[in-house]
C-alpha cells in the first residue's frame, strides 16, 4: 500500500517508516474518543495534527503551513494506510480459514 503524502508549504511529505504500534494506539485512541466525547472543531482539527505530525515525525508547528481544508482527509488517508497494512496481515494468521473448514 502506497504511504500517504500531504503538502505543507510548497513541500510534499511521506511518513519516513511504516506505521508502529505507537501510531496504532494514537489512532485507536482517537476512534474511541470521537465516539465518546463531542469536540469542536478546533479541537478536531487540533487532535488530528497531532497525530499527523507523529506518523510524519515532524514538529505540530510545521503543520501550521497547511491548508486547513487538508486536515480531515490527510487523517483518512493515514486512517486507509494503517488499516490497508494491518488488515492483510490478520488474514493470513494461522487458522484464519478454520471457520469455513468447520461448515
Amino acid at each position: 500500500m502506497k504511504k500517504p503524502e500531504i503538502v505543507v508549504g510548497e513541500k510534499t511529505l511521506t511518513p519516513k517508516r511504516n506505521p508502529t504500534m505507537k501510531m496504532w494506539r494514537i489512532i485507536t485512541k482517537q476512534d474511541e474518543r470521537d465516539a465518546v466525547e463531542k469536540m469542536d472543531m478546533e479541537q478536531i482539527l487540533d487532535s488530528r495534527l497531532e497525530i499527523i505530525a507523529t506518523v510524519y515525525e515532524i514538529d505540530k508547528s510545521i503543520l501550521d503551513d497547511m491548508d486547513v481544508a487538508d486536515i480531515i482527509p490527510a487523517y483518512r488517508d493515514i486512517v486507509k494506510w494503517i488499516h490497508g497494512l494491518i488488515f492483510p496481515k490478520l488474514e493470513e494468521v494461522p487458522n484464519a480459514g478454520a471457520e469455513k473448514d468447520q461448515e
